[in-house]
């Protein structure tokens, strides 16, 4: 997603920036418009691994300095974090003007566990397992996960910042055909 946002600002003649985090920011590309410099945004979208914990919110406070100008922020993440913080620290984005667009990245076993037998589940930042079993945790986990999602979105309609639920299964060409019909209405 964030390759292809990149290649389609430069061809509009738009400068794109990227910024790689997890707790701290990972790696940054100022503004540019090159084909060298998306050759480069390519290389770190190619490089980055899952790190250590992530924190969306200290991330978008200590990236904000970076921005030296008004533009469009698109925020690619799982959004692991709280809610109520993700959009505190969003505040200054929208408070100087950023259009924000956040894509909500989650694959369809994310979104609504299936009952099941016994399963491992591995964390991706840390790589710490867990045994558990699907069938007693799926109704309390489906349900937090609507209320999250609800929330996310509830959050973003009230700040008039754009959420796109960015599923797995669905190829980038298809997810932005959805959004941009979506932005024409």
């Amino acid at each position: 997603i964030a390759a292809a946002l990149a290649h389609l600002a430069a061809r509009q003649g738009d400068l794109a920036s990227l910024l790689t985090f997890d707790e701290g920011l990972r790696e940054y590309m100022p503004p540019g418009s090159t084909q060298n410099h998306l050759r480069q945004i390519c290389r770190v979208l190619e490089r980055n691994e899952p790190g250590s914990r992530t924190s969306v919110a200290q991330a978008l406070r200590k990236g904000f300095g970076l921005c030296r100008q008004r533009g469009v922020l698109v925020l690619i993440s799982d959004l692991y974090d709280d809610p109520g913080e993700i959009f505190s620290a969003l505040h200054r984005y929208i408070h100087a003007r950023f259009q924000v667009i956040l894509f909500h990245v989650m694959d369809p076993a994310e979104l609504s566990l299936e009952p099941g037998s016994l399963a491992q589940y591995r964390d991706m930042e840390t790589g710490e397992r867990i045994i558990a079993d699907p069938l007693r945790l799926a109704p309390g986990y489906n349900a937090r996960m609507a209320e999250f999602i609800h929330s996310l979105r509830s959050l973003a309609a009230r700040r008039q910042v754009e959420y796109v639920l960015a599923r797995t299964d669905t190829h980038y060409f298809d997810l932005f055909e959805k959004y941009l019909r979506r932005r024409k209405r």
